[in-house]
């Protein structure tokens, strides 16, 4: 039910010269989607299959050598597709993603994964203590250090809502998620493993 939400974005990813095909697994919207685009395949199941089933369902549908996975909700920067492919190829990572940001107007940062930061259970009973102090400082550390960089970093966990995935890694694996993981979490999973 987000198609006031993708159709911006089909048409923002169709710019680039780097997408080929555009996969759009419709999980169960009442809506019958189309796109006069010939690149636009749209699939579903007619109910909702999960998150997890959908992008395994759309991944079969492609064969490419890179897939980038998009929230529909999700608005890219121009240069987006090609550092990401840039950052895949130079560094041999199979899971590449960027930082995102809330809003269109770059004001409120999602923040970054925590992965296993030691520090991140200090003083979480009681914010107010010192220990509580001590991890806020930290998070803040943390924070500011993650949005400074200005090349490729390694990260715990990347958000689902942006992965470009290198084709022949997940077919080795024999999908992208879990699907167990109905919604929430199947991404962590998928940079654990």
């Amino acid at each position: 039910f987000t198609e006031d939400l993708l159709r911006p974005l089909v048409e923002q990813v169709m710019r680039s010269p780097l997408v080929r095909q555009l996969v759009i697994f419709d999980n169960g919207s009442a809506a019958s989607l189309s796109f006069s685009d010939s690149k636009v395949r749209v699939l579903g199941t007619g109910c909702n299959l999960g998150f997890a089933a959908a992008v395994n369902r759309a991944f079969a549908a492609l064969a490419t050598d890179y897939v980038l996975l998009l929230n529909p909700d999700l608005r890219l920067d121009n240069a987006c597709v090609a550092r990401l492919l840039q950052a895949s190829r130079r560094y041999h990572c199979p899971i590449v993603g960027p930082r995102l940001f809330w809003d269109d107007e770059r004001r409120f940062r999602l923040p970054p994964a925590t992965g296993e930061l030691r520090w991140l259970g200090l003083g979480a009973d009681n914010p107010s203590s010192l220990e509580g102090r001590l991890r806020a400082h930290y998070w803040a550390i943390h924070h500011d250090h993650y949005w400074a960089q200005d090349t490729p970093f390694r990260q715990p966990f990347l958000s689902g809502a942006c992965l470009l995935l290198a084709s022949d890694w997940v077919r080795a694996r024999g999908r992208v998620f879990d699907e167990r993981y109905f919604m929430y979490y199947e991404d962590t999973d998928l940079c654990i493993e």
